[in-house]
């Protein structure tokens, strides 16, 4: 799976948790900029995909290792 596609992913993961009324913290203007954030990270890194794969391969490593350390 590539990566933007793994964003992709998530964005639609996090748009759906966002329209839990249970929870409507999830309005907030942090959440809606939190969302533009990974939809244009996933834009972006489609884009690179094109010519810089083996690099985006490397960038998706790091990420996954930084977030696994939280």
């Amino acid at each position: 799976m590539k990566f933007s596609d793994e964003l992709f992913r998530l964005l639609d993961a996090e748009e759906n948790e966002s329209h839990d009324d249970r929870f409507p913290g999830y309005q907030d203007q942090y959440t809606l900029g939190y969302l533009r954030g990974i939809e244009t990270a996933a834009n972006y890194v489609k884009r690179l995909e094109t010519t810089h794969d083996g690099a985006l391969e490397t960038l998706k490593q790091i990420v996954k290792r930084f977030f696994a350390n939280k």
